[in-house]
């Protein structure tokens, strides 16, 4: 929790609760649920180590990012990931909606398909840089304000990213 959460609210919390609580109070589930409030409560103002990470979109410019299981300490959201701003911070995208939504990534393996030829031919004429097979990039799922959700689908299902035919819709990310 060190790099995460405010360790230090962390621990003042606790040890108020503990000072009252018995043990038909269970303190150790407590002490766990305690943790993750301060989790969803201070998300806002934490602070984390980033991860450098290229996109899909464009793979020559690495994003900032931290894996969501790092935010929210569920480890099934490990293949999400958040933009983080210069200082550590989430990157809330604040003229977005409430300001409460950040850009919600997944890594994908790149695997060619018939859009191949079409990158190979943007490489040549503009040197974009042209995707590995078998590496692993970002993938915009779409926004959402609501990353503490308990799995996966669920986290997926709460962005906001279907255009008016249901398909993805590209944010922009750059």
């Amino acid at each position: 929790m060190a790099n995460h959460i405010p360790t230090e609210a962390y621990r003042y919390v606790t040890t108020e609760a503990w000072r009252v609580m018995e043990e038909v109070h269970q303190p150790e589930v407590v002490a766990g649920r305690i943790k993750e409030i301060l989790r969803e409560i201070l998300v806002g103002i934490a602070v984390f180590t980033p991860e450098m990470r290229r996109h899909l979109g464009k793979p020559a410019m690495a994003l900032a990012v931290v894996g969501l299981d790092k935010i929210t300490g569920n480890i099934n959201l490990k293949e999400y990931y958040v933009r983080l701003r210069g200082n550590g911070e989430i990157a809330f995208i604040e003229d977005f909606e409430d300001g409460k939504h950040v850009d919600l990534f997944d890594m994908r393996e790149y695997k060619p398909s018939w859009v191949h030829a079409t990158v190979k031919k943007k490489k040549d004429e503009d040197g974009t840089e042209e995707l590995q097979t078998g590496r692993k990039h970002l993938f915009t799922i779409g926004r959402t304000d609501k990353l503490f959700d308990d799995t996966p689908n669920d986290l997926v299902n709460g962005c906001i990213r279907g255009d008016d035919g249901g398909g993805p819709k590209a944010f922009n990310v750059f």
